[in-house]
């Protein structure tokens, strides 16, 4: 008997699972597609991500109220896009900048709190600038990264001051969501990721205070964190200053090879 072959279907993922790189390459294709009628419904997308529709459209309507995209009524009375001149084109390779697979969700989630924190709204400027380190991070990046948290429920666009004034604000959702990420222990990867963001300067001593508020935590947690990582021969001890032996560095540069973990 021949067995039956069976049509193979798409694995369909949540937005949440699309590297932001990946995500900006599928605008700029969807922008070229449409290139012809100049908009592209959010199917489209979606089709070429593996997502919901819904996510699709939830995504590019932030992007529209951004200003980074624009909504317009088809004749069939269902909505369509066009990418703006920063979406439109495909993402320059910048070695200048600091790469989103650096960028973890605790880094990110601290940024936020940290540029919400005296209003309860945070541009999306102050909160790239917040993970800029030795290389500034691609704002363009930085903004699908909200908008995906937006898409979410994490994250939403606050009141409307014209799109280059739009902020973002945690929902009840996302504001207990990043308490819990925050209140999770540190796990090496976190930390060496966010301890490489500078350079690795033999002579210079490590800055605890920058990490700790990179990482959203005190400095007293880090500190047992670090004490064991001493004890490891990882970093050593100079005069009241803490500087990365070759281990440490060794530890640094492993995790890059393996950014994302």
């Amino acid at each position: 008997m021949i067995p039956a072959i069976r049509p193979r279907t798409a694995t369909v993922q949540g937005l949440g699972g699309v590297q932001a790189g990946r995500l900006r390459a599928a605008l700029a294709w969807a922008h070229q597609r449409a290139s012809r009628t100049g908009t592209f419904p959010p199917n489209l997308l979606a089709d070429r991500l593996q997502v919901p529709v819904d996510e699709a459209a939830t995504l590019l309507n932030n992007l529209a109220l951004l200003g980074v995209a624009e909504r317009y009524r088809a004749p069939s009375d269902a909505w369509v896009y066009a990418c703006g001149p920063l979406l439109a084109a495909a993402p320059p390779a910048d070695p200048a900048a600091r790469p989103q697979e650096e960028i973890l969700p605790r880094e990110l989630w601290a940024a936020i709190t940290i540029a919400q924190a005296e209003t309860g709204l945070a541009s999306g400027e102050t909160i790239a600038e917040l993970l800029d380190g030795a290389r500034r991070v691609d704002r363009v990046d930085v903004t699908l990264r909200l908008a995906v948290l937006a898409v979410r429920g994490l994250l939403l666009l606050g009141p409307d001051r014209g799109a280059a004034h739009r902020q973002w604000q945690a929902t009840a959702r996302g504001t207990y969501w990043s308490r819990d990420l925050l209140a999770r222990g540190l796990t090496d990867h976190e930390v060496w990721t966010v301890l490489g963001a500078n350079p690795l300067n033999v002579d210079a001593e490590v800055d605890l205070l920058t990490a700790a508020r990179r990482l959203g935590v005190s400095g007293e947690r880090l500190d047992g964190w670090v004490g064991r990582h001493t004890r490891a021969g990882r970093f050593t001890r100079v005069g009241p200053g803490l500087r990365l032996t070759g281990f440490g560095r060794e530890a640094i540069n492993a995790v890059r090879e393996s950014p994302g973990q």
